[in-house]
């Protein structure tokens, strides 16, 4: 393996050697380590333990740096496994980075205190933190990346959990995430630059803490304009909500669900189909309104009602397929669908609004 000490000249960003860099390698200084290894379009970075620049505030164990060019060639891809010893935010010194691989999973206490200089000392800090973090189940990892420097030339972020904890994760700032866990709970808002989101394992929404009961962060999605694809089993009782997300195309609704909440597609214009799960009961009202891409659309067999404004103004929906177990169609429910043909009427229907086939308004 080539081995070559490292300076930086120039600047502390901009590392040179003397030699010629090979395919891969790895590169030593007194500031830290760091695998190297060619790319199509810079240098991947793998493992490194460089010092921050100390243009991060607050600091924390887990940070990673990068240096922005190697013998003037950017460093464009990053592959670091994080050991989470606390559940402070860790930050990555983006530079000139497109591509974020991270594999995390975290140190136990009883691991940080045999590694500690002053044991005693270590242990009371942890048992304080341990005393703040009760809310949050022992089994859980929780994850929030910050990138320092232009996050908009982040174009993915990747993080697999390498233990068998439930990660509680925070959505980073980039264009595409992938998030891989057995276990995943949604934690916080959404950045408004992420288009792309893949989950492999069940997706929950963090029950966060308010102050008359506690609920479930299932909004989040909400009011996202740049979001496309949701790739993966978004879980829970209760539908999460996308309301606004006007470049929406796909998203996957996981059995399980009881129930799709009033406005939850409203005004998602770019989505095309949906699967809602057999489990459905409920859909409230307008819960599709204004969904005008949306062609067609199975409802579940435990469906009894239809909801006021349900579909208004879906101007592209030509078939909805309706159980037999619905008995009631509300106010307006297809309401300027203008090119729906000819419904299936159920043959346990009870009441159909005057209104609920009227045209748009």
């Amino acid at each position: 393996m080539f081995v070559a000490e490292y300076s930086h000249s120039k600047s502390y960003f901009d590392f040179e050697v003397a030699d010629e860099l090979p395919e891969e390698g790895i590169l030593k200084g007194r500031e830290g380590d760091l695998k190297f290894k060619r790319i199509k379009d810079g240098f991947a970075v793998y493992d490194s333990t460089l010092l921050t620049s100390g243009f991060i505030y607050p600091g924390s164990d887990n940070d990673v740096y990068v240096p922005h060019t190697i013998n003037d060639i950017p460093v464009t891809e990053l592959h670091q496994t994080i050991i989470l010893k606390s559940r402070n935010p860790f930050t990555i010194e983006s530079g000139n980075l497109k591509r974020v691989f991270i594999k995390i999973s975290k140190s136990s206490l009883e691991e940080q205190i045999k590694s500690a200089d002053n044991t005693l000392g270590t242990l009371l800090l942890y048992m304080l933190r341990e005393q703040d973090d009760r809310n949050q189940k022992d089994s859980s990892v929780e994850a929030k990346i910050n990138f320092c420097g232009n996050h908009q030339h982040i174009e993915l972020c990747s993080v697999v959990c390498i233990c068998n904890d439930t990660l509680v994760f925070h959505i980073p700032d980039t264009k595409a995430v992938e998030v891989n866990a057995h276990k995943i709970e949604l934690r916080g808002s959404i950045p408004s630059c992420v288009e792309q989101i893949s989950f492999s394992g069940k997706v929950y929404p963090f029950i966060e803490s308010g102050w008359d009961m506690d609920e479930p962060n299932n909004r989040c999605f909400e009011n996202l304009k740049n979001i496309r694809i949701i790739d993966g089993s978004l879980s829970g009782d209760i539908c999460w909500t996308f309301c606004n997300c006007t470049s929406l195309e796909s998203v996957h609704l996981s059995n399980g669900i009881k129930k799709v909440p009033a406005y939850a597609f409203s005004k998602c214009s770019s989505l095309r189909d949906l699967y809602i799960p057999d489990t459905v009961s409920e859909i409230g009202a307008y819960a599709f309104s204004g969904c005008t891409n949306l062609v067609s659309i199975h409802l579940p067999p435990n469906l009894k009602k239809i909801s006021e404004g349900t579909f208004k103004n879906c101007k592209s929906l030509k078939k909805v397929y309706l159980a037999d177990t619905i008995e009631t169609i509300e106010d307006y429910a297809f309401s300027g669908c203008v090119n729906l043909q000819k419904p299936w009427i159920p043959t346990n229907i009870k009441y159909i609004s005057e209104t609920a086939f009227s045209a748009s308004e």
